[in-house]
């Protein structure tokens, strides 16, 4: 035992120690940091994406009074292929929470009742 708390008091330890806590304090706000900007770029990625799919969306759906019209684009087959690849999979609800249109994928799940 005596020989453990000698180890202790050693100049050898104490750097050894010292240094480890410097390093793992300077890892730990790095990581801190690099979390935040991960966080950041990641929510401005996902944002950015669901403008640009909302806005293809609009292309193709016209809502009015609640009603959903789908636009057809019968002379070009990209636009009729995106038109498709939207219907297939989507839910829409309004402002209150009431479900306007459901495809196959999706009513399968519980959706919330508005409150």
């Amino acid at each position: 035992m005596a020989r453990f708390l000698r180890a202790l008091k050693g100049l050898r330890f104490r750097l050894t120690f010292s240094h480890s806590v410097f390093f793992a304090l300077l890892l730990a706000a790095i990581g801190f940091g690099f979390r935040e900007n991960l966080r950041q770029e990641t929510e401005g990625q996902v944002h950015t994406a669901l403008e640009e799919g909302w806005d293809g969306a609009t292309a193709f759906l016209h809502i009015s009074d609640g009603v959903l019209r789908w636009e057809d684009f019968p002379d070009d087959p990209e636009m009729e292929a995106a038109e498709l690849r939207l219907r297939a999979m989507h839910l829409l609800m309004d402002d209150r929470g009431n479900v306007l249109s459901v495809s196959g994928p999706y009513s399968y799940l519980p959706t919330p009742s508005p409150e």
